[in-house]
């Protein structure tokens, strides 16, 4: 049981805006994250890319941070310092940081993304891979400002929120990075060739 863990995944409203609010009085400088983060969104595969591209980052970086989810056995799992998960004595004690900075109720994703932040902050992380939750516009990984990153699939999936195409649903996603970032995308969501007419007469 991790103390002052919210008991529901997603709050009502808007959650990058009480994230914010919640770093702030942390102390957090989420924008600092910029340059060192990159942001996987997408309908399927997010983690399973996210941790690849960790992985091929600690080849060049020194200290490579990753933040993912869900987890399989241990919450521990979610966040990862070049590939080991994080101390349960730090994450109950980060997480007792997060309870009491928060002025109103967050969600348990947002509430294990701030978790996240202050960990990698503490371990001057040269290099942070961050899983989106839901979509992009709304969720809270958008305020670290990413400037790379991938769309990695696109498929038909919490319509109400994001949008009932996968032209809506894909604008949602991409509106989590920063303006002119470097995003690479999964060849699901490449726009399909048009098609071929044969010449002559039919």
């Amino acid at each position: 049981m991790i103390e002052g863990l919210p008991p529901d995944k997603f709050a009502q409203g808007v959650p990058f805006v009480r994230v914010a609010r919640a770093a702030g009085a942390l102390g957090l400088d989420l924008a600092d994250f910029a340059e060192r983060s990159l942001l996987i969104v997408g309908s399927n595969g997010k983690g399973t890319t996210a941790a690849a591209v960790a992985a091929a980052l600690q080849t060049q970086r020194a200290r490579v941070g990753l933040f993912t989810s869900p987890h399989v056995m241990s919450v521990t799992e979610r966040f990862r310092l070049n590939g080991a998960p994080i101390a349960l004595e730090t994450l109950q004690r980060l997480s007792r940081s997060v309870a009491a900075a928060s002025s109103q109720r967050l969600g348990a994703f947002e509430h294990l993304f701030l978790i996240a932040a202050l960990w990698f902050q503490e371990q001057a992380c040269d290099a942070i891979v961050w899983e989106a939750g839901i979509g992009g516009r709304y969720d809270c990984t958008r305020l670290v400002g990413a400037r790379h990153g991938a769309l990695v699939s696109l498929d038909l999936e919490h319509t109400a929120l994001l949008g009932d195409t996968l032209e809506l649903i894909a604008c949602d996603k991409l509106d989590g990075f920063a303006p002119g970032a470097l995003i690479q995308c999964g060849a699901s969501c490449r726009p399909s060739s048009p098609p071929r007419h044969k010449s002559g007469v039919a």
